[in-house]
């Protein structure tokens, strides 16, 4: 046993780490969402189609829910991976304009939120510097970015929307 110490040791922290990644992995969407991803891909590399596809759809109206666009779009890559199996060729191009037309939704609503966020933390930053200036041209300022901000907050995440509230307050 003593000989062998250090690979014990080893082992043991990589167990521990492994249990606490397991115990918090719920807490998160989107560590549930990467497991999630994860599985779609062993179930999709062992041939079990049907299973993914399920867990592909479920996994879609999480993300969407959830605001995890880059989660969505995995997703939307491994659903067209699932087409290529499918033998119903009409079918096929129905569904791959319609995954087209989804990941197109998506990336634009990425831009959206990247857009978004960008001008979310410039007016974080404004709040700050007013804080310390109290000068007039920064509370102007601030002003008229919530105005840009408010045109776009229906497409903002939950997570910007939270942080855009708090900003606010």
């Amino acid at each position: 046993f003593l000989q062998h110490l250090d690979v014990y040791k080893v082992h043991l922290k990589e167990s521990i780490l492994h249990s606490m990644r397991s115990f918090h992995q719920s807490r998160n969407m989107n560590n549930i969402l990467h497991n999630h991803l994860a599985d779609a891909n062993f179930l999709f590399a062992k041939g079990l189609y049907k299973q993914c596809y399920k867990l592909i759809l479920r996994s879609k109206v999480l993300a969407q829910d959830s605001g995890n666009y880059s989660a969505l779009l995995e997703f939307i890559k491994l659903e067209s991976d699932l087409l290529k199996v499918n033998e119903n060729f009409q079918d096929q191009n129905k569904k791959l304009l319609l995954l087209s037309d989804e990941e197109n939704a998506v990336v634009d609503n990425l831009l959206i939120e990247s857009k978004s966020g960008y001008k979310i933390t410039r007016a974080e930053l404004l709040v700050k510097k007013f804080e310390k200036s109290g000068e007039d041209l920064d509370y102007v300022a601030l002003i008229n970015l919530f105005a840009e901000i408010e045109i776009s907050e229906k497409y903002l995440t939950p997570l910007l929307r939270r942080k855009l509230f708090l900003i606010k307050a």
